[in-house]
């Protein structure tokens, strides 16, 4: 596909580890590119993307799909606008039942037609375990971030994009662990992190074994909280809860799906953009400022520590220093066997 000169854009749908190689020989070949979500599974990888996309005359898209939703779009509005005042904390969270308890213990035989080696590629090697393939890939911090980097992806860059997605980070710490699931995930089973922004505060919460049935929630969501109320957003619509002693700003709900088809809107962007060559919606500077939050959130619950985050130089820069290494480590994780962030990527690659 990628040697192919008839091909124009690709579509890159693999594990979370293997989004930024495809991507890069994409762009390389002269291809548009629309990858899905999350834009890449570490820090030095967005940088390497941000780089290499912004240099050339490549369009791309990440499939942060809710930026063409219109409910996402009407609520993002609105609270840029003001409606429910000066916004100074922001909430995001995602529970649900992704249980797979005891799956991956002990080690799985390995299917004869998959290539181990070439679906690890640049990782750590490990023996084969079928919960390290595909789809629970997401639960394994080699590969990916768990609930945070998946769904904290969606949440988070609505989040941003609300308050302003240039600001940017000054402070950021985890907490969780494995609580409930017994199995052999190396990603919380729950979560909570927070970012300190300049004038605003910003959380994600996951609890992988306890989904959410109140009000007949999706089991997501965010919350801006404002001076003249609160809005909660998610993909079934949005709703306003004003302050019953402050006349500042009227209740508003907004529920019918059916209206907020994001999926649709945002391919058609995607094409839209291939033919007339502009920036599409969620293009590489949208997704990389989205990475930065997600990633920094897996690297501070790694590290088991608050740290200060430096946009110049792009590393953790303060707080306790072994958590600071950590965190780092994890940020700017070394490819591995024979793999490379610079072209040909792989000594004797075939593909």
């Amino acid at each position: 596909v990628i040697a192919d000169k008839d091909v124009d854009a690709v579509v890159v749908v693999t594990p979370d580890h293997w989004h930024t190689v495809p991507t890069l020989m994409a762009i390389d070949a002269g291809k548009d590119v629309y990858c899905e979500k999350p834009l890449c599974a570490t820090i030095e990888e967005a940088n390497t993307l941000r780089d290499k996309i912004k240099s050339s005359k490549q369009v791309y898209q990440s499939g942060t799909m809710q930026r063409s939703g219109k409910y996402f779009q009407e609520a993002v509005d609105m609270i840029q606008k003001g409606y429910i005042g000066k916004v100074g904390r922001v909430e995001c969270w995602n529970n649900d039942w992704s249980k797979v308890e005891g799956i991956g213990n002990p080690t799985d035989p390995k299917p004869d037609w998959l290539d181990w080696d070439r679906y690890i590629g640049w990782t750590p090697k490990v023996e084969y375990n079928k919960n390290r393939y595909i789809y629970n890939f997401r639960w394994f911090t080699d590969y990916s971030g768990g609930k945070i980097t998946d769904w904290g992806t969606h949440l988070l860059d609505i989040a941003i994009w609300a308050m302003g997605q240039d600001k940017d980070i000054k402070t950021v710490t985890g907490a969780g662990g494995n609580f409930v699931l017994k199995d052999n995930r190396t990603t919380p089973d729950t979560l909570d992190v927070v970012w300190e922004f300049e004038d605003y505060s910003l959380s994600f919460s996951n609890r992988a074994w306890n989904p959410d049935w109140v009000e007949k929630s999706p089991g997501h969501g965010i919350f801006f909280h404002g001076t003249l109320g609160s809005m909660r957003v998610d993909r079934k619509g949005y709703q306003v809860f004003p302050f019953r002693d402050n006349g500042g700003c009227e209740p508003v709900l907004k529920n019918d799906a059916a209206e907020g088809d994001m999926n649709n809107g945002h391919w058609a962007n995607f094409a839209d953009c291939v033919r007339s060559r502009q920036a599409p919606i969620c293009n590489i500077d949208v997704a990389y400022r989205t990475a930065l939050i997600c990633l920094t959130g897996k690297c501070a619950y790694l590290s088991g520590a608050k740290l200060k985050w430096d946009p110049k130089t792009v590393k953790f820069t303060g707080g306790d220093a072994e958590g600071v290494k950590i965190a780092n480590e994890w940020a700017y994780r070394p490819y591995q066997n024979g793999w490379s962030l610079k072209a040909p990527y792989f000594e004797g690659w075939k593909a």
